[in-house]
């Protein structure tokens, strides 16, 4: 049976796009290691391999309970293979592959308007010669979809994070949209057909969700702005068919929204199963509130409020140094009461037209300040490119005649629907930016997310716009040669960023390395850490902590906080040693051991228990290297 020309362009896409993420990613293995970037991802592995409670469990606390139930039966399965960071790294991979296969298939396509065939055209390349622009623009779009991809995420490649994941998934998705192909308004199955067309994006959005909900849900608007404007494309005289595709159109929509709520759902009942996962969540929701977007309030200024609610100023300072684990009577009510105090604190130090302003003012310095670099100047040099492309169209009458005599979408109508879905894009992206400076919390994590989906549906009409005529098409090369240039010019800097990086990981997580293989060879001790003595180390995937070492058994050792304490996880890990708390396992335990960093005041122990009637001494029990010190702690008049 003969391959069809549409299904031969699919196979060739597909074939370069697979070799080359293949070699991106053999080339990324080979010259780096990749790291877990943040301890969350750590702990999240760490959970789900078993190798914090002993057991694979099947709720990690971060991601939706869906999706660790499966990563969880995969380390059951197969316990020495380190699935969470596979699936990081595969679901990155997967997107680079979606994203380059559809633009080189976008750039492959035949364009809508007619060939000029008069001598005066300012471009006639008919036949053979069609063909031939046509495979240059595929390999063209490909290549720019690529490096514009990998410089912009090169660090988060290496530096692995679930956020940045999935804002890789989202960005795939919204490219997947702008590529893929309606069906035709006359379709009796117009539904089905449409919907088919969606589920590769729905399933990178769904799954998205599963990974990292907070995420998908903010970029999500840049994402279905996307699928709108390739539904815009699409133009029928005929109401009737119009109303029928807008109503395929919202069904689609319906399926998407019902994903999204089917997996919260069952998310939701997992963890209310359990009174103490029910109570924990709500401990972690004030939490985040707290340290995300608020700040502890200090016990002298404010030592009314906190006598109003029961917490001393030891307490306090538990809070303040993370420490908190050390108080098991402190329940999510009362740490809900802190967080809604501090906010009302933050709301008063300015008023919400302060804020704003604010937030203005740093939405102008992320647009066009160097701390954003390359990522702002690739978002504007793509809105510059579409711009120029649409107006150079307008000026030289790109398809304006064959508009109006025939009606075919390249009139005025099309230079002016252009512009608008262009400045209703930024409209969106300016939003988005605008609710996170206003709340005051802006990390790169978000930012950049931000930045590569926008980029990407950016490249993507541009990609679409070489579709309108064959002088629209040797625009949309030219764009694509430009943004090459610039991703080009910015890559040596990511190379030289992430080789930087790569050198200060191996020199900070040194003594981090001897701390692991200190706990690990005294297996019958307990220890636990002091928070911001940890804090700057991270681990390598694919390596198990101790280097060596084959299987995910429970590691010795945690944290005095942290977002998995008040956890039945954390309460899991503790019991396993025959302890009931942090305090009471530090202030009563034989082998349990307080670690902290070099130099490290550890009043906040003492004082504590002192203000609860309990004198303790925190006496030097031994060192590991020149980093780390351990502490015994003993009841005062105890040897």
């Amino acid at each position: 049976m003969p391959v069809s020309e549409e299904n031969r362009k699919k196979h060739i896409a597909s074939a370069a796009a697979a070799l080359l993420t293949a070699a991106v990613w053999i080339v990324l293995s080979l010259r780096w290691d990749f790291y877990f970037d943040l301890n969350d991802d750590v702990l999240m592995k760490d959970i789900l391999s078993g190798s914090y409670t002993g057991v694979p469990e099947a709720l990690n606390i971060q991601m939706l309970a869906p999706l660790s139930w499966l990563i969880s039966l995969m380390y059951r399965l197969f316990r020495d293979i380190d699935w969470y960071g596979t699936f990081l790294l595969l679901m990155q991979a997967l997107s680079f592959f979606l994203v380059v296969r559809t633009a080189i298939c976008l750039g492959m396509e035949k364009h809508d308007g007619a060939v000029p065939a008069d001598a005066t055209a300012r471009v006639a390349i008919e036949g053979r010669r069609e063909r031939e622009f046509r495979i240059f623009s595929g390999i063209a779009a490909g290549a720019s979809a690529a490096l514009c991809f990998a410089t912009l995420m090169l660090y988060h490649e290496v530096f692995v994070q679930y956020t940045l994941t999935v804002a890789m998934m989202g960005g795939a998705a919204a490219f997947l949209f702008l590529g893929m192909k309606m069906p035709q308004a006359g379709d009796p199955r117009y539904f089905c057909r449409l919907l088919r067309a969606c589920l590769p994006s729905f399933g990178l959005i769904w799954a998205g969700y599963l990974l990292r909900s907070e995420m998908m849900l903010l970029i999500l608007p840049l994402v279905l702005t996307a699928a709108l404007f390739r539904v815009l494309e699409e133009r029928t005289e005929d109401r009737a068919l119009r109303r029928r595709a807008a109503g395929s159109v919202a069904l689609s929509v319906l399926v998407l929204l019902a994903g999204l709520a089917l997996a919260y759902g069952a998310d939701d009942a997992a963890y209310s199963s359990s009174a103490q996962w029910k109570e924990f969540r709500s401990w972690f929701d004030a939490r985040t509130e707290l340290y995300d977007f608020a700040a502890i309030p200090s016990y002298g200024e404010n030592s009314a409020f906190y006598d109003s609610i029961g917490v001393d100023s030891e307490t306090v300072a538990l809070l303040q140094d993370y420490n908190f684990a050390l108080d098991d009577t402190m329940d999510s009510q009362t740490l809900r009461k802190i967080a809604d105090y501090a906010d009302g604190l933050k709301a008063s130090e300015k008023t919400n037209v302060q804020r704003l302003k604010e937030a203005l003012w740093n939405y102008r310095k992320s647009m066009f300040g160097s701390d954003d670099e390359p990522y702002n100047v690739m978002a504007a040099a793509g809105y510059v490119l579409l711009l120029l492309m649409t107006l150079t169209g307008a000026f030289n009458g790109f398809g304006l005649e064959s508009g109006r005599k025939e009606g075919n979408g390249h009139g005025r109508r099309t230079v002016l629907f252009t512009l608008l879905r262009l400045f209703f894009f930024f409209c969106v992206r300016t939003a988005l930016w605008l609710y996170i400076l206003y709340r005051g919390r802006s990390p790169v994590r978000i930012t950049h997310s931000l930045y590569l989906v926008e980029c990407l549906v950016l490249l993507g009409l541009i990609l679409r716009s070489g579709r309108r005529s064959q002088e629209y098409r040797v625009m949309s090369v030219t764009a694509q040669f430009m943004l090459f240039s610039i991703a080009a010019a910015f890559l040596p800097g990511q190379i030289r960023t992430v080789c930087e990086e790569s050198l200060r990981r191996v020199e900070v997580n040194a003594p981090y390395e001897k701390y692991v293989e200190y706990c690990a060879a005294h297996p019958d001790s307990y220890y636990l850490t002091d928070v911001y003595s940890t804090v700057d180390f991270s681990e390598k995937m694919f390596v198990r902590y101790p280097e060596g070492t084959s299987d995910n058994a429970a590691a010795n050792r945690d944290i005095l906080g942290g977002w998995a304490d008040r956890s039945p996880l954390y309460a899991k890990k503790l019991a396993a040693y025959g302890y009931t708390g942090a305090r009471e396992a530090l202030t009563g335990g034989k082998n349990c051991f307080l670690v902290a960093a070099e130099g490290s005041d550890t009043a906040f122990l003492t004082d504590y228990c002192a203000a609860r009637g309990e004198k303790v001494k925190v006496q030097e029990s031994d060192r590991i290297g020149s980093d780390f010190t351990v502490y015994r702690v003993v009841k005062a008049g105890a040897q």
